[in-house]
């Protein structure tokens, strides 16, 4: 094998390992191609066309970089593929949708009927989608989780760092029709929470007799002769 042939197997085999990180599906998905022309891409090194072989180098770019930090980190380089759902700014969308765009896939409209709260929500699922197509290890079922997989789901943290997340939540809480199935909820968390301050304002008054030299409330109603007169015979030892 000449030096250029050997290069160009290493080069593949490297593409390789990256695109294994994050799966076909997802790379088909930024790509927009079918899962059958990554493959036979990755297999071959045949480039993709010029706008998609570029989405996928940014992809495997991105790819690498986790790889890296995961080896600096000695942690799974899943783990580091939460900057493909960023959100870009200028984009207003996230990361792998944005390269979507520029590869010439197309993404959903969200100017969806309804009012805030379905229009905020709809924006999010559009931009949240591309996680769930990510074939890392241990997502589905497996026994461990990527760190950004908060509350283990992979939207989570999309959503917290995404501005619409806080759109949605002033959607939902600005808007009245919901509120019927959170009432009963709200009314435990309520109950639990006025419990809460009985109980912490209990331990500070007792807190205070017991500093200022009184005994703790529920102790000074009963005197001392009453409770020695009050123990077991069974117990007493010196003639009480």
């Amino acid at each position: 094998m000449t030096s250029g042939g050997a290069q160009d197997s290493t080069r593949e085999e490297t593409e390789r390992r990256f695109a294994r990180l994050v799966g076909t599906r997802f790379l088909a998905f930024v790509c927009s191609v079918s899962e059958v022309e990554i493959e036979a891409r990755l297999a071959t090194g045949t480039p993709l066309r010029p706008r998609k072989e570029a989405g996928l180098q940014a992809t495997l770019k991105e790819s690498a970089g986790a790889a890296v930090l995961a080896f600096q980190t000695g942690s799974p380089a899943e783990g580091y593929l939460y900057p493909l759902f960023s959100y870009v700014e200028d984009a207003d969308t996230t990361w792998a949708n944005a390269v979507r765009g520029s590869s010439g896939g197309n993404l959903p409209d969200v100017d969806v009927a309804g009012g805030d709260s379905e229009r905020a929500l709809a924006r999010l699922a559009r931009d949240v989608y591309p996680a769930f197509l990510i074939d890392a290890a241990g997502s589905r079922g497996g026994p461990w989780f990527p760190q950004w997989t908060t509350y283990g789901s992979r939207a989570a943290p999309v959503v917290f760092r995404h501005p619409g997340g806080e759109a949605f939540t002033e959607a939902v809480l600005n808007d009245t029709s919901p509120a019927p199935l959170f009432s009963e909820q709200g009314a435990i968390r309520r109950r639990t929470a006025n419990a809460d301050a009985m109980d912490e304002q209990r331990l500070r008054n007792e807190s205070a007799a017991i500093d200022a030299g009184a005994q703790p409330v529920g102790r000074s109603a009963i005197p001392d002769d009453a409770r020695r007169r009050s123990k077991p015979r069974g117990l007493c030892r010196s003639g009480c």
